[in-house]
């Protein structure tokens, strides 16, 4: 069930008294920090789900002895970094988002380090070609992917099959594929959507971007 709780404990309880109730576990949320960025007037706004106060310096130091987040951040035409802490009760988060000089369209990213997309709207590869040739690249630069759908066919009979917060390998979604599209028939539409692509270095992700047609914005992509 989906919760805006910090934390949760769960307890599992035999309603026939024929097991022992043990003892309760704690469940952990997790602290999302997100920016929207608005390119006319280069300011930046600074985010924190579910919640908690933020702190951010644009020096590269430290952000958790930065200064407290009040209000949209201006960053002027240079290319800016924004080095963000985020913490409520014993939760920490950190990030740092990147951002082009004015009138660029690049998308900054370190391309050696592990890098992850993450875009609240899917990103869409909207038919079996598609599909299938990000499966392969994926294969081939383990890229994994969280909160993927996959449909397949078209009503009457289509399939919805969603995959929620779980590191998914693309071998995996290809062998899933392969088995519901014998449900349908042969010529049936196949589109793959997915809210997450892990890669282990920027350049794979950038690249994976480039190949398929997928536009990244600067506050989807994320490295440590």
């Amino acid at each position: 069930m989906p919760t805006n709780a910090l934390k949760v404990q769960l307890i599992a309880i035999d309603p026939t008294d024929k097991n022992q109730t043990g003892n309760p576990k704690t469940w952990t949320n997790t602290l999302v920090i997100r920016n929207r960025f608005n390119e006319i007037s280069r300011q930046v706004e600074l985010f924190v789900a579910p919640k908690g106060s933020i702190r951010y310096t644009l020096d590269g130091s430290e952000p958790r002895n930065g200064l407290s987040y009040t209000g949209p951040i201006t960053i002027g035409d240079q290319a800016a970094k924004i080095s963000v802490f985020a913490e409520c009760e014993d939760l920490e988060a950190k990030r740092q988002f990147s951002f082009a000089e004015s009138g660029s369209t690049e998308v900054l990213m370190i391309k050696e380090k592990p890098a992850q997309l993450y875009s609240p709207t899917p990103k869409t590869l909207d038919n079996a070609a598609k599909t299938y040739e990000g499966i392969k690249f994926a294969k081939d630069k383990n890229i994994t992917f969280e909160q993927v759908t996959l449909i397949i066919g078209s009503a009457p009979k289509v399939i919805h099959l969603s995959l929620g917060e779980m590191k998914i390998e693309a071998d995996f979604i290809e062998k899933t594929l392969l088995h519901l599209q014998s449900l349908v028939p042969p010529e049936a539409p196949v589109i793959m959507k997915f809210k997450k692509a892990n890669a282990l270095t920027g350049y794979d992700l950038e690249q994976f971007a480039k190949t398929l047609g997928i536009e990244l914005h600067n506050d989807e992509v994320i490295q440590a």
